[in-house]
Order: structure tokens, then C-alpha cells, then sequence
């Protein structure tokens, strides 16, 4: 190997390594749980919960119990939370280098509004006339 270039073999080897890509998605939703018709919703703020993978060679997978865990995870963070209310979810993948030399590194982020879900206890069976 030639020794009188080194910055030319530092690019052979740095430049691939350093490209990058980052794809991003997301989507929003209501609420993270099924509402009673009879029950008492009460917001307790916004919240936030992020799941990260990472992997080298082939992109990292979720489960849709993962997901699962990081809604869980937002209603958590806030006490007496139930539910999660007009969330979003955000996926971010990132890969960096090239070819076969592939770091991956997947994120998938909830935000959204915990709130308490009381169910009350007004008989709903007969209409009010």
C-alpha cells in the first residue's frame, strides 16, 4: 500500500462511513385506549416517550407490542394517567455508511395528552325524555 498519501486513504476510508440518511413518518390518533361513553375524561398534560433500536448490517424492527410499551410508557410518566389523548407517533430511521457497512438506528417517538378516564355510573340503558 502506498504510504506517501495518507489524507487520500483517510477519504477511501472516512468519506463512505460518513454519508447518511434519515427517513422519517408519522401519524396521529384520538386516543390510545377505548373512551366509555359514560365515563369522565380530565387532561393532566403533555407527555413524551421515545423507543430507540439500533443495528448494524440489516435496518432493526418493532413489534407492535413495542409500540404498545412506549404508549405505556408516556401514560406513565404523568400520575393517575389512563389514557393517552390526540397523540402522535413519530418513526425516524437513520442509516449511515455505505454498502454492506450499515449502521441503523430506528427511533419511534409518542407525544400526547394524559388524562385520567373516570367511568361513571349513570344507567345509559333508558333514554332521557
Amino acid at each position: 500500500m502506498n504510504t506517501r498519501h495518507p489524507a487520500l486513504l483517510l477519504l477511501i476510508v472516512i468519506v463512505p462511513l460518513s454519508l447518511s440518511c434519515t427517513t422519517t413518518a408519522g401519524s396521529y390518533t384520538n386516543k390510545s385506549h377505548f373512551v366509555y361513553p359514560n365515563s369522565n375524561v380530565e387532561p393532566l398534560g403533555n407527555t413524551k416517550a421515545t423507543i430507540t433500536r439500533s443495528s448494524l448490517f440489516v435496518p432493526p424492527s418493532l413489534t407492535s407490542r413495542d409500540v404498545e410499551n412506549v404508549i405505556d410508557k408516556a401514560i406513565s410518566k404523568k400520575n393517575d394517567a389512563d389514557i393517552l389523548l390526540d397523540y402522535k407517533t413519530n418513526t425516524s430511521l437513520s442509516n449511515y455508511g455505505v454498502g454492506p457497512l450499515m449502521y441503523y438506528r430506528l427511533e419511534v417517538s409518542v407525544e400526547g395528552t394524559a388524562a385520567d378516564m373516570t367511568v361513571g355510573k349513570q344507567d345509559l340503558s333508558r333514554s332521557n325524555r
